[in-house]
């Protein structure tokens, strides 16, 4: 063989183990040998090489680590933040630019849920340019210890709702709990016109306007608004059930531990009369509504849904416990503040001496600091007050309020006086859509009740647990309404 077929030969094999394979190694090996001057005309020997390089790269594939994070399509990786918080969302885009860009994607703000930590609602300036106009719910959590601080808690402001309205133009729920909310400052008229879904859970709303409730006014601000929820609000009182009640479109209203609600037959009955229009579900659970305020419901024609249930022990203290008010050692602490709050509250609301001249804090006003009518607060004792009411419990509905729902001229029912408030006409028989009932501890209630709804044709489900209902009326009420679910202290019996 000449000298420059072996040149060629030797070229040729350099430039074959030089090329990458598909691991993107090269065989070092056989550059080696080839440097070294060994013998590689041979095509059986380029054969063999070619299977060792192929036997170490499945070698190197049978341990190789999963891929980075980083080397995950877009797709991918909205997959997986979408199991991560808003909070965690936000921290993440701080990392580098790509998930800066990634973390912003539509998909993963249209119903942000912040509640999973603790925030001041001044909070959501840092989240304002994450927010878009595919936003559909908002969701968040204050703390319940920030209803001590009545100076300098973050509160509400209007600056900011004001863009979080422009940002997310079809807002459709708003979710706030435990939070202290200035009345004055932030009412109900400052939310998105948009919502159809609005809930304060265990909020507080102090300094409320002396001569108007919360609501006033919400059925013109919130004409679309379906779903309302107010629950363990102690500032909530009866005459909010006015405004309420002018919501054409609300489905489902649930104030559940809203107990200063009831004790006031005249809101409700004018309310359920001629308002409620569209509602199907009331929620009125550990509330002090009584009898004639139960049957004032009746009138509501397309309520299929009623929630009633004692609070707690039912015992006249609880009934009329207020949330303790903060001493002057207290009042001189403050909560974590942003820069947002303390430049809005100089320049919008004014200073803390302000608030305190205004008629909003004037002792004389027939609205306290906590929202609620001094008409609904119990008479203190002449032997020490408050804390010496015997803890008796109280027959807010018995028998009488639960036969009152559904038709009034309903065979089988004696020895049943119910007084009407208001005139007009009664509903016919079997008029009643009432298809769930939920009357939980209350003692007042026995098997009357029972015999009533057995003859409330629309009736589904019923719950009667802690009731003064006995075995023979659940057994009678079974064998009458099989078709009915029925949850009692004696669900052993099976007919």
């Amino acid at each position: 063989m000449s000298l420059s077929s072996e040149k060629e030969i030797y070229s040729s094999e350099l430039k074959s183990t030089k090329r990458k394979d598909d691991s993107g190694c090269t065989s070092v090996q056989t550059v080696k040998r080839i440097k070294s001057g060994e013998s590689t005309s041979s095509s059986v020997s380029i054969q063999s090489q070619k299977d060792e390089v192929n036997q170490s790269f499945i070698h190197k594939q049978s341990f190789s680590l999963p891929p980075e994070i980083m080397s995950l399509s877009d797709d991918v990786l909205l997959m997986i933040l979408a199991h991560l918080s808003p909070q965690d969302l936000k921290r993440l885009s701080q990392t580098c630019q790509r998930f800066e860009a990634v973390t912003r994607d539509h998909t993963l703000w249209t119903a942000p849920d912040f509640r999973s930590e603790e925030m001041i609602f001044c909070g959501l300036w840092d989240y304002l340019s994450f927010l878009q106009a595919s936003t559909k719910s908002i969701a968040f959590r204050g703390s319940s210890k920030s209803f001590r601080f009545k100076r300098k808690t973050c509160c509400f402001v209007a600056e900011l709702m004001n863009k979080v309205k422009h940002n997310c133009p079809s807002l459709e729920t708003f979710i706030m709990e435990e939070f202290l909310i200035f009345g004055y400052q932030m009412p109900i008229t400052l939310f998105p016109s948009t919502l159809k879904h609005f809930e304060m859970v265990g909020c507080q709303v102090s300094r409320l306007r002396p001569n108007q409730s919360y609501f006033h006014g919400i059925h013109n601000h919130l004409p679309h608004l379906e779903v309302l929820v107010i629950e363990d609000c102690p500032w909530l009182t009866s005459h909010s059930l006015m405004p309420i009640s002018k919501c054409p479109n609300l489905r489902i209203l649930r104030l559940a531990g809203c107990i200063n609600l009831g004790s006031c037959v005249a809101y409700t009955s004018v309310a359920a009369r001629f308002g409620f229009k569209s509602l199907q579900v009331l929620d009125v659970r550990k509330t002090r509504l009584c009898d004639s305020e139960v049957g004032c419901f009746n009138q509501v024609s397309t309520l299929t849904h009623l929630y009633l249930e004692c609070p707690r022990d039912g015992s006249k203290r609880e009934m009329f416990k207020h949330p303790r008010s903060p001493t002057e050692d207290e009042e001189g602490e403050h909560s974590p503040e942003c820069r947002h709050c303390k430049a809005a509250e100089s320049r919008e609301f004014g200073s803390q001496t302000a608030c305190k001249s205004s008629a909003c804090s004037d002792s004389s006003s027939p609205v306290d600091d906590a929202g609620s009518c001094p008409a609904f607060a119990p008479d203190e004792e002449e032997d020490g007050g408050p804390d010496n009411v015997l803890h008796e419990p109280l027959l807010l509905i018995t028998d009488v309020g639960i036969t009152s729902l559904g038709p009034w001229d309903m065979p089988g029912v004696e020895n049943i006086r119910i007084v009407r408030l208001v005139a007009y006409e009664a509903p016919p028989v079997n008029s009643s859509k009432l298809q769930h009932l939920v009357v939980r501890n209350f003692i007042g209630v026995g098997d009357t009740s029972l015999f009533y709804l057995a003859r409330v044709s629309s009736l589904r489900f019923l719950d009667i647990t802690g009731t003064s209902v006995t075995r023979t009326g659940v057994h009678f009420f079974k064998n009458e309404r099989p078709e009915v679910r029925v949850i009692s202290d004696f669900d052993d019996i099976v007919v």
